[in-house]
């Protein structure tokens, strides 16, 4: 095969791929990707085998399978610095930004989403300063600093009223903004956040995207004393989660619906729901939001005279929250997705401290 019918395949299962990812059928996109990069190498397409390699981590986040994704963006990063790609590393380098967030590495976590916010200054791309500027909002949320990740939200917005084709990074900044404001102010206002971000994203297809919202939107509602309401959007987050598998917010949302039944003393609901956000959390690998859901299952038991039940979840919840503090992340702060990591993940993580009804 001549050098074109190599790159020729290599597109071809490109696309394949991305139709994988954008269907929420990770492992598929995975193997469609590897075949495109082994078609790359037989071509020497080193540009092309960076982009390969960071959309590829976005179906191993996805996956859980956080390592695999960091050691993907960080090849990608190395190859964009050897040809002298600033754009491509900026991508890598926010992206390894994500994925250091993700495992509770902070510090590196910041310093790698300074180093794109920089580089994309330099280019004065700022949809992409945009796009940074949205996760080191998200990464403020995701450490309790609320003022810091409202000021970033408030700066993505502006930036992205600058682009107006940035709709999908403007709508994520006003829902972040929208759902961090939820019973800290006033409701008319939080309301008016969430509803513009889901008229940006108009017609759009059942998206992790217009799930979130809707998750947001349930939340808000919720707030307002609008149960009912509230748990309709709920459901309609849980449908298109569970349709595009985005597992990473479908916890989030099971456990809020199972909060307000449980409030209504609907126990035995309540409890099932726990028990699929619980699986989920599980092969995710996400342990603070698994020990919430222990204690929430805890509770239900004790409402329901079950205490021994109860008492193991407790002491479940008590024993893995004591090995998440013996951890010690480990992380290298390095290097950004070539699209810079998609959809509704760009929404702050639905497990986070104030995502979470108590």
């Amino acid at each position: 095969m001549s050098e074109s019918d190599h790159l020729g395949a290599a597109t071809r299962w490109g696309r394949r791929a991305v139709t994988h990812q954008r269907s929420g059928d990770h492992r598929a996109a995975l193997q469609a990707f590897e075949q495109s990069l082994a078609s790359l190498r037989r071509c020497d397409a080193l540009r092309d085998v960076g982009i390969v390699l960071n959309n590829m981590a976005v179906s191993y986040r996805e996956l859980g399978q956080r390592e695999q994704a960091i050691q993907c963006h960080e090849r990608a990063l190395e190859i964009r610095r050897d040809l002298g790609d600033r754009d491509g590393m900026a991508t890598s380098l926010h992206n390894l930004g994500v994925l250091h967030a993700d495992i509770g590495a902070h510090e590196a976590a910041k310093q790698a989403f300074d180093k794109a916010r920089r580089l994309r200054q330099i280019l004065r791309d700022e949809a992409g300063v945009a796009a940074t500027e949205l996760r080191i909002g998200m990464l403020h949320e995701q450490q309790g600093d609320f003022k810091r990740a409202a000021a970033c939200y408030v700066n993505a917005i502006t930036l992205c009223e600058g682009q107006p084709d940035d709709t999908d990074n403007l709508a994520a900044a006003l829902c972040n903004l929208g759902g961090l404001l939820i019973g800290q102010a006033p409701p008319a206002r939080v309301m008016s956040l969430l509803e513009r971000a889901r008229s940006l994203l108009g017609a759009s297809a059942d998206t992790p995207a217009v799930s979130y919202v809707e998750y947001n939107l349930g939340l808000a509602r919720i707030a307002q004393g609008d149960i009912e309401e509230g748990l309709a959007a709920l459901a309609t987050a849980q449908r298109i989660q569970e349709r595009c598998g985005d597992l990473r917010h479908l916890s989030a949302t099971l456990s809020a619906q199972a909060v307000v039944l449980a409030r209504r003393g609907e126990l035995a609901s309540a409890e099932t729901l726990l028990q699929q956000a619980l699986e989920v959390q599980g092969r995710l690998e996400e342990h603070p939001a698994r020990i919430h859901t222990l204690r929430l299952l805890g509770d239900c038991k004790a409402q329901q005279g079950q205490s021994e039940a109860a008492k193991r979840y407790f002491a479940e919840a008590e024993q893995l929250s004591m090995l998440v503090r013996l951890r010690t992340p480990v992380a290298d702060a390095g290097v950004d997705v070539d699209v810079d990591i998609t959809d509704g993940q760009r929404h702050a993580a639905a497990a986070g401290s104030r995502r979470s009804l108590q």
